[in-house]
């Protein structure tokens, strides 16, 4: 479990549990293949006994047997034969084969190894190329269930499975001998294969057959003699083979294989068969087994032996209602996997490790507690001898609390000044002068403060030096803080109690002062040892400071033990301070403080500070705590544990306009604050105690709320079930009355007015609204009134002016939609005095829903009047038309538990108040109508689901279905386990997968135990634990309280995954986090084949070919010109602009894949631009001296021309160069002076283009 709050991330111990767990590989030593000699030195069927000793030392995987077969039925056919383990039916001989002899079961020369037990039975074979073949059993309960491919195969992906048998040859022939799997295919066959097992010198080895193809191994095949072959089958895409021929049990699993082979073929199966040759007495098996390890197929046979009792049963600890337990381990012939804990013979709890903590047990009771260890093969020992405890007494009645503010001093060990960590804090730790210098204030970890019932995580802080205090500001702004805030946002409000604890340990035998308390600056509390003034006959006394006066405890010091100082601060205009030292935490708050003293002083305070003494290592602290109580500052840890939600639900009291409600059923494991109501996800009302009214609600309306209960820390419980209330008519039934207190939000909006509610008169029921302006234009009025003001209703007031009146008149209104004015200027000369009037006014400009409902008032001075029952024509009618079917109902995203859901909006006359998703045609839940989009999570993988949305509105209408969207979840994802890394310090913590582990990241499962307090955090993830971080999904809105589920779509493969917490600005607290992941994507990108240039201009070139294959997908591809790359694209064509005319290039293509691999270039296409032209014309303008030239270049705008102009002589008079325009075309002035008769010649060229010439004739003289 992954915390994070404003002070860092805490792993709580339940986490660490959890992955230490996925992570424990346990040791277990092979056992002796020896056993221990029959009467006369036989077994059971007259095989002799090796009654040598084998001592080993390696250790193996223990794993499971699944199948096994001994053929200990009676001799004689095979066909038909049955017994042993994890077979779905008998023998088959093809064709049904009875005959004799053929394949048969025999006793005649049993088959024996080193280590492997048999019964003395086996089987032989063959005949006329016939084999014999056994079903496994693959039922769901079966011991293959878990291995099964989606149709029902054994060799699901990702698994790894064992087979071995004993095999001999009889004859030294070339006729085969094999064991292998599914009879039909046999892809996959151990043994002997015939004379393609034979080297070229015709020796014969044992081999494995494997998709036709035979590999032999180094060990030879010698007729008449038994041989055990191990195969090793890892599944996959591509499945791997491995074959162990006459491994030496003795030292466990061999380091390599005698041969290894790998195959793309699907090797899954559901039979194992045995195959000889054409005659019989070719060859023999026994001892046939499948299994998940290698030690599981090897050992002596199916491990039926259970492990011993465990012993010598411990309570390490024994509390209230629960109780930690360890004992002494059990032995086994394979190996212990785990224990099962029976209390009063019960089963309880289930561990692998031996220790346990139970929980939940009732205080001051008799328990009897038994354990029982099991293996891999799930046999369970005999009890331990009965261990019987009494759990302590019941605490005294403890009063629930909140901790404002909790240091464990968890940062890295180092300096303290500037060390953050915690939780309520502001910021971080401050020695006096900035000091960070060492030896001084520092965290430490060689030495651990420890009290019983405190958990303190080992990290501690010592001080201090050079008479230096440090000192730490407490957030202010938290909302457990405020309500005791004074004037000045100090903590300390009148009339609050406030309690503190510290553990404290002096160091020294010496009289140097040391403590901790409030307000560095002043320092007028304080918590510890303030010198030789707290010695009485040379002891040290705990003492507690107040105003510089030191009050002593009746607790001596004892040097070198950690006390537990608690205190009590009760403030007002006398404040009491109270001293609690090393209270009996199980029997909760004393009866009595050590001490007490008062003071008239302000100990209000906005920071705790820590003096240390001087020299460096007089004193040591740990787990500062400030709290609400006394119970909240002594508990083991901080709480983090949300209420289970509330289960009672009753009505007490329903009015137009509000429900009351009665909550209940809700636990936690501190206690139950209060509960928290919803309407369709909106905060309803919220109370601190069990009965609670939500108000302004319609009448005769039906609701659909949930609850969530809310413990003292202010962790709130998952929503409870929907339940239903509904409101009545009122006696007066208007849309406002202002009955049962309610002023529906009407107040001053102009001017100096108050509202406020009266029960002197009213037009119907109890009470009214009574307006009181003062002389001059004032105003009231309610925003977004009730949707139901509608554009085409008439509005209703009704009011009530007195005989002495000051009022002139008064204008009600309505605005609609773009503050369109709708109202009704009426003098008060007009209305009947001492009665109540009607006013309506016609809503007719503007839209609805109106922004604002209201009254403009003007008076020649004080005035007071009343107004009652406001409401609009058809109020009383039942809304009757049901919302708008929801729109395009589709799938978003899906993992293998999830399945992310949105929709188009529906519409209502009304509102539409909340949706309701259905689930296979079952109604799943409610969300408010402000969502539009919902996450379902604990969906079963691979499984069919069908969704449908309905609309729903104030009214309790109901919309039609919307579309169906139908979808199967996906395969399980794989949990992602690995070492923790980072600190609550560093602001991140994260799972290292190991050296060479990479996956990618396919979804993320996290808890929020505190929605209101989610308002960031990033999961990335890198191949470097220090640097090169990538985001793959930062926390932003659409999560919802307890566990959320997403699906991450990236192909790359990482390392390390971490949550960042903390960023600036953004904070997240979230619990419990868990990755999943699949293989990534390592491998680049086929290149890109058949690059065509498909078009060809003078400035462009139109390319395409054919896309690249990846194993993941291609993402874009780059192209290149002349080895540079000049752009991308996500299709399989391009158009390359820019080129010169008649010019040669080269073009090539690379893909790029989702995972960022690049593919190699591909092969290169060249292409020539076409040749552009160029046209010229030129006038000499004599009496300018100037030739203008004109002309254009086809290859388009921004072509360089050049233009050279020369005499009769060849002598040059211009030369230059101009930029095309964007239609290609060129015009130059040029000037050349006054020229002789005859004529110029103007020449120009451009890249890629034939030069143009022209003669220019001038005019005689």
């Amino acid at each position: 479990m992954i915390i994070a709050n404003k002070g860092g991330i805490y792993m709580s111990k339940r986490w660490m549990k959890r992955l230490l767990l996925s992570l424990c590989v346990v040791a277990l030593a092979v056992p002796s293949f020896s056993a221990p000699a029959a009467a006369g030195g036989e077994e059971e069927g007259g095989q002799p006994i090796d009654t040598t000793a084998t001592t080993v030392t390696t250790t193996a995987e223990p794993g499971v047997l699944l199948a096994q077969d001994s053929f200990a039925g009676e001799p004689g056919v095979l066909h038909g034969a049955s017994g042993g383990l994890g077979w779905k039916q008998p023998w088959i001989t093809q064709n049904n084969d009875t005959a004799m002899p053929g394949y048969a079961i025999a006793n005649a020369a049993p088959l024996t190894y080193p280590g492997v037990l048999t019964g003395g039975n086996y089987a032989v074979g063959g005949r006329v190329y016939l084999t014999a073949y056994r079903a496994v059993d693959i039922s769901a309960s079966g011991p293959f269930a878990p291995y099964l491919t989606g149709n029902n195969y054994v060799g699901k992906h990702g698994v790894t499975l064992w087979f071995s048998a004993l095999l001999r040859k009889e004859a030294n022939n070339n006729e085969p001998v094999f064991f292998g799997n599914d009879w039909t295919a046999r892809r996959l066959q151990f043994g002997y294969t015939g004379a393609s097992s034979n080297d070229a010198n015709g020796v014969r080895y044992w081999s494995m057959n494997l998709d036709g193809q035979v590999y032999r191994s180094n060990v030879q095949m010698t007729a008449g003699q038994t041989a055990l072959l191990v195969g090793k089958v890892e599944y996959g895409p591509e499945t791997t083979v491995s074959l162990y021929v006459n491994p030496d049990l003795s030292q466990g699993l061999p380091e390599s294989p005698s041969v290894t082979a790998v195959t793309y073929s699907n090797l899954s199966f559901r039979y194992m068969v045995f195959g000889t040759s054409n005659s019989t007495g070719q060859g023999a098996i026994d001892e046939l087994k499948i299994g998940t390890g290698f030690h599981a197929v090897t050992s002596y046979s199916y491990d039926a032996i259970p492990p011993s009792p465990p012993t010598l049963i411990e309570a390490v600890q024994v509390r209230q209602q629960s109780v930690s337990l360890v004992w002494s381990g059990a032995t086994d012939n394979v190996g212990v996997t785990g224990y099962n804990v029976y209390v009063d013979g019960v089963l309880t709890a289930t561990t692998e490790e031996e220790t346990v903590e139970l929980t939940g047990l009732e205080p001051l009771t008799l328990y009897t507690i038994a354990i029982r260890a099991f293996d891999a093969q799930g046999n369970e020992s005999a009890a331990s001898a009965p261990f019987t405890l009494t759990t302590a007494g019941a605490l005294a009645p403890l009063e629930p609390g909140a901790i404002f503010a909790i240091e464990p001093f968890a940062a890295e060990p180092g300096t303290l000044h500037g060390k953050a960590g915690g939780t309520g804090w502001s910021a971080p730790w401050v020695v006096q002068n900035n000091s960070t210098a060492l030896p001084g204030f520092s965290i430490n970890n060689a030495s651990p403060l420890s009290y019983p019932g405190i958990a303190a995580d080992g990290n501690y802080s010592t001080g201090g030096t050079g008479y230096l205090a440090a000192y730490r500001q407490l957030d202010r702004a938290s909302a457990l803080i405020a309500p005791y805030l004074n004037t000045v946002q100090s903590i300390g409000k009148h009339g609050t109690t406030l309690w503190f604890s510290a553990l404290i340990r002096k160091e020294k035998a010496n009289n140097t002062n040391f403590y901790v308390g409030s307000e560095w600056s002043s320092r007028r509390l304080r918590f510890g040892y303030p010198g030789a003034a707290a010695n009485v006959d040379g002891v040290p006394y705990w003492t507690l400071t107040l105003d510089g006066q030191n009050y002593l405890s009746d607790a001596p010091i004892v040097v070198g033990e950690t006390a537990l100082l608690v205190g009590k601060i009760e403030y007002g205009p006398t404040t009491t301070v109270s001293m609690y030292v090393n209270p009996d935490l199980s029997e909760g708050i004393p009866e009595e403080p050590n001490v007490t003293a008062s003071t008239a002083s302000d100990l209000s305070f906005k920071s705790i500070v820590f003096y240390g003494g001087n020299p460096h290592g007089e004193s040591s602290l740990d787990e500062i705590r400030l709290g609400t109580t006394f119970h909240a500052v002594t508990l083991a840890e901080m709480d983090y544990t949300p209420p289970t939600p509330p289960t009672q639900f009753t009505v007490v009291e329903q009015t137009g306009e509000t429900v009351v409600l009665e909550l209940g059923g809700a636990t936690d494991n501190v206690g139950v604050k209060g509960y928290r109501v919803y309407n369709m996800g909106e905060l309803a009302a919220e109370t601190e105690g069990t009965s609670v009214e939500i108000a302004n609600l319609r009448p005769v309306t039906t609701y659909h709320f949930t609850a969530r209960a809310v413990d003292y820390q202010g962790n709130e419980s998952l929503d409870s079930d929907f339940f239903t209330a509904s409101t009545v008519a009122p006696e007066d039934f208007n849309r406002y009355n202002f009955e049962n207190g309610q002023l529906h939000g009407f107040k001053a909006i102009s001017g100096t007015v108050q509202v406020a509610l009266d029960t002197s008169v009213a037009y119907k029921g109890a009470a009214s609204m009574k307006v009181t302006p003062t002389a001059g234009t004032t105003g009231i009025a309610i925003d977004n009134p009730d949707p139901m003001f509608k554009k085409g209703t008439t509005v209703t007031f009704q009011v009530y002016v007195p005989e002495d009146t000051l009022l002139t008149a008064i204008q009600p209104f309505i605005f609609g939609t773009g503050w369109a004015f709708n109202g009704k200027y009426v003098e008060i000369n007009n209305l009947v005095k001492g009665e109540w009037n009607t006013i309506e006014i016609s809503y007719a400009n503007g839209d609805s829903p109106s922004p604002r409902l209201g009254m403009n008032i003007f008076a020649s001075g004080q005035s007071e009047f009343w107004v009652d029952s406001i409401t609009y024509s058809g109020y009383s009618d039942p809304d009757s038309a049901p919302p708008a079917i929801p729109g395009n109902l589709r799938l978003t995203s899906k993992t293998d538990r999830m399945a992310a859901l949105a929709w188009g909006p529906s519409t209502d006359n009304v509102a539409v108040t909340a949706y309701e998703i259905y689930m296979n045609g079952e109604l799943y839940t409610i969300i408010s109508g402000s969502q539009t989009s919902c996450r379902i999570l604990e969906l079963e993988p691979s499984a069919a689901y069908t969704f449908t949305v309905k609309a729903r509105d104030g009214g309790g209408n109901v919309s039609e279905s919307s579309n169906q969207v139908s979808l199967v979840t996906d395969a399980p994802h794989a949990l992602l386990a690995g070492e923790t890394f980072g600190s609550q310090a560093q602001g991140y913590l994260g799972i290292d997968l190991g050296e060479n582990q990479f996956k990618r990241l396919t979804k993320l499962r996290f808890y929020v135990n505190n929605l209101a307090t989610v308002t960031g955090g990033q999961f990335q993830a890198s191949l470097e634990q220090d640097s090169g971080y990538a985001n793959l999904y930062t926390i932003r809105s659409g999560i919802r309280q307890g566990w959320n589920e997403i699906r991450i779509d990236d192909v790359k493969s990482f390392r390390y995954f971490r949550f960042l917490a903390v960023k600036p600005g953004v904070n997240a607290f979230v619990t419990e986090i868990e990755y999943y992941g699949a293989d990534g994507d390592s491998v680049p990108p086929s290149s890109p084949t058949g690059l065509l240039v498909t078009g060809l201009s003078e400035t462009s070139a139109d390319l395409s070919w054919t896309a690249a294959a990846d194993n993941f997908g291609i993402k874009r591809y780059l192209v290149f010109v002349n080895n540079i790359k000049i752009g991308e694209t996500a299709d399989t064509s391009f158009t390359v602009t820019g080129l010169n005319p008649n010019a040669t290039y080269s073009f090539t293509v690379q893909a790029l894949d989702l995972a960022g691999f690049l593919s190699q270039h591909s092969q290169p296409a060249t292409a020539a631009t076409h040749m552009a032209n160029l046209t010229l014309d030129a006038v000499y303008h004599a009496d300018q001296g100037r030739v203008i030239a004109k002309g254009t270049v086809s290859s388009g705008a921004g072509q360089q021309v050049s233009l050279v102009i020369m005499d009769a002589n060849n002598q040059i008079l211009f030369a230059g160069q101009i930029r095309s325009g964007y239609d290609g075309s060129i015009l130059m002035s040029v000037p050349v002076g006054t020229a002789a008769a005859g004529s110029l010649k103007a020449a120009a060229n451009s890249l890629g283009a034939d030069g143009a010439q022209v003669i220019i004739t001038l005019p005689s003289n």
